[in-house]
């Protein structure tokens, strides 16, 4: 049976994924007890005529903060983004860049996933194998626009246990803050005072809240009868975008539009993970230098989501709003000019009309992703961490106390009697803010990555560097994460390398190969190896077409770092230990 006939396929993708990171991931790096993180992986699932087989986990990332635009780096030796999602896509990247190093170094590797062809003074072109495909799990929605949907309300908790929950949030977070920052003391003082309803990280920002899932189908057209408010997210609408109508319930968010992640006090860059996971439908998840060696882009063959999973919404958010567009809107201004005796009056007006059209995007959309659920919930999640039914419970039990309790001090005298009933208030109160310090969860400050077979490390989400990282080491290369832009570009720049040495060996003393030195291809190698990072994307022509053909469809408001972040090059000691690796092999 093909898994998407498996009725019980994401739940299967989840338990794997949990069993996963439970058993084979070590300790380190993983939350303790009252925190809670995001988790995400890829699955490799393999078919045959009868039946599929969950294969293995090739990535997975763990994180929900990002860096605020004050705290990137122009040598792409940090990490800006650390939630979960884009943290395992990253760790997929340098998946794919062991592997082809695998195959290019050995005639005998058998990939667990790719295959490779080689052409005559080419590069070689990498592709996935037959009945193989890729799986995304992540525990709850992504960020942005995904997110949003209409809930049903539960029973409100009353003002008293509100402001004792605000009140602690507030404290937690200040707390959480003095001890995250462990780097660049001097820019958290210049940034701690801007953007105060930023603070929090992401998924404090969410506000996510136990509710009653709406039955999926009405997601773009509701009314205020039906649902009483809306699944609420930090993140913010990018400039450019039309802002969030802040309205009560239903109406608070805009949908459909690109949004940046909320930062900690310093706003960021970073699209939501909900815009990424888009844009991956149309680019693939190998990035745009990966591009330069697959034939065709990577693409999510599922998506399964846990906690506040709305089908409608993810649709929208990853596939429907980049399908053809079947309406345009125009607005027409009318000016109308009255003359009387006494005056002359001129009147504007403006029309909006929608006109049938057929707008097609050029480009290739992934539509046949399939988006699935599963109530099975991972032991970290913020959901599970909070207890958010608790409270009621625990109130319910303090009142029954209260009864026992008067009812036996009817038996003192009135002065003990007294005395036990006040005694009971103030228990009763102590254990109200006990229940509230005691349970409030705190997300993680690190970060996991893995990528397959064995590559496992942790970074701290608040700076973007290695677990270890402080003020004293925070420039050394020792520190940096494996899957920054600096160490993906070292990798891409070691494959180049590879393949230029395979090539030289192969065609040593051959007459062909000296009268084609100007061969294009041969030159694209040794060109890139002279560009620096921001080049290099930029030479991966398809992937930028599509890229260009995406932004003036749909994104044109996407937010792309400054050539200035993305203009540094290896520094001589790393392309010479590059090289040595080279010789020795």
């Amino acid at each position: 049976m093909s898994w998407k006939l498996d009725k019980q396929f994401s739940d299967k993708i989840c338990n794997f994924s949990h069993d996963f990171f439970n058993k084979k991931l070590i300790k380190k790096g993983k939350p303790i007890s009252g925190e809670w993180t995001v988790l995400a992986t890829i699955v490799l699932v393999i078919e045959n005529s009868t039946s599929y087989e969950i294969k293995q986990v090739l990535s997975l990332g763990t994180g929900n903060r990002c860096l605020g635009k004050s705290f990137l780096s122009n040598q792409g030796d940090v990490l800006n983004d650390s939630h979960a999602e884009i943290i395992c896509k990253r760790s997929f990247q340098k998946f794919c860049y062991n592997e082809i190093l695998n195959l290019l170094q050995s005639k005998d590797y058998n990939s667990i996933l790719f295959n490779i062809k080689y052409n005559n003074n080419s590069l070689p072109k990498i592709s996935i194998k037959k009945d193989h495909s890729l799986h995304f799990y992540v525990n709850q929605t992504p960020c942005g626009d995904c997110s949003i949907f209409p809930v049903k309300k539960e029973i409100q908790k009353n003002e008293e246990k509100e402001n004792i929950v605000n009140e602690q949030n507030e404290k937690n977070d200040k707390k959480e803050e003095k001890e995250d920052i462990i780097n660049q003391p001097e820019k958290h003082n210049e940034n701690k005072d801007k953007n105060k309803e930023d603070d929090g990280d992401e998924e404090n920002k969410r506000k996510l809240k136990k509710f009653k899932k709406s039955d999926g189908n009405n997601n773009s057209n509701v009314n205020n009868y039906q649902y009483d408010d809306i699944q609420r997210t930090g993140a913010k609408t990018v400039f450019g975008e039309p802002e969030d109508k802040k309205l009560m319930g239903v109406d608070y968010h805009q949908i459909g539009v690109l949004r940046v992640k909320p930062g900690r006090g310093d706003p960021t860059v970073s699209m939501s993970c909900s815009d990424k996971i888009a844009r991956w439908n149309v680019l693939g998840i190998q990035g745009s230098l990966l591009s330069h060696f697959f034939k065709e882009p990577i693409f999510l063959s599922s998506i399964t989501v846990g906690d506040l999973f709305n089908h409608s919404s993810i649709y929208r958010g990853l596939i429907g709003r980049l399908l053809q567009s079947t309406t345009t809107t125009t607005t027409t201004t009318t000016t109308t000019t009255t003359t009387t005796a006494d005056a002359t009056t001129t009147t504007i007006a403006n029309t909006t009309t929608e006109t049938p059209s057929n707008i097609t995007p050029s480009f290739k959309l992934n539509s046949d992703l399939e988006i699935f659920s599963t109530n099975i919930q991972f032991q970290f999640s913020k959901l599970l961490e909070s207890g958010q039914s608790s409270p009621d419970d625990q109130q319910n039990n303090n009142n029954n106390n209260n009864n026992n309790n008067n009812n036996n001090n009817n038996n003192n005298n009135n002065n003990n009697n007294n005395n036990n009933n006040n005694n009971n208030n103030n228990n009763n109160n102590n254990n109200n803010n006990n229940y509230y310090n005691n349970n409030k969860s705190t997300s993680s400050g690190l970060a996991i990555s893995f990528c397959y077979p064995n590559q496992h490390e942790v970074t701290i989400a608040i700076n973007g560097k290695k677990m270890g990282t402080n003020q004293k080491n925070f420039n050394a290369i020792s520190q940096r994460s494996s899957i920054c832009k600096f160490n993906l570009f070292k990798l891409f720049h070691q494959v180049l390398l590879t393949i230029k040495n395979k090539d030289s060996k192969e065609n040593e003393g051959n007459k062909e190969n000296e009268e084609n030195k100007e061969n294009k291809e041969i030159i694209s190698i040794d060109s890139l190896l002279k560009c620096n990072y921001y080049e290099s994307k930029h030479l991966s022509k398809k992937y930028y077409q599509d890229y260009e053909k995406l932004k003036e469809f749909k994104f044109k408001n996407w937010i792309t770092n400054s050539p200035d972040f993305e203009s540094f090059v290896l520094d001589n000691q790393t392309i010479e230990n590059i090289i040595i690796t080279q010789i020795k092999k």
